[in-house]
């Protein structure tokens, strides 16, 4: 028997419709914390490419058994000319918590 349910259609369609079931501001709150807490490497980097302001977007979205595997892109400004950039891994539950896997990225100083 076919499934009834395509896996992909709802991914894609969860990855572009996200801000409509995920408060923004707290998914923020979070990812300033895993960043904080994050022991990211320093690299240097062009000052020319320094963002302003705070960028998350998700970039992955794949259903699993216990909730959405979703990837949490991050740009964040940091002290000084610094500029954090990676990606948040966590498992959204379908009760609402969040169970971070890992924090990737670095920190570009310019």
């Amino acid at each position: 028997m076919r499934k009834l349910i395509d896996k992909t259609v709802i991914e894609a369609l969860l990855k572009r419709q996200w801000t409509t079931f995920i408060d923004k501001t707290r998914l923020t709150a979070f990812v300033l914390q895993q960043v904080r807490d994050a022991d990211l490497p320093k690299v240097s980097g062009d000052p020319t490419n320094r963002k302003h302001g705070i960028t998350i977007t998700l970039s992955y979205v794949e259903v699993v058994h216990n909730g959405l595997l979703v990837w949490i892109d991050f740009v964040i400004p940091a002290k000084g000319n610094a500029t954090c950039a990676g990606t948040c891994e966590v498992i959204l539950s379908y009760d609402g918590k969040v169970q971070p896997q890992q924090t990737i990225g670095c920190v570009t100083e310019c």
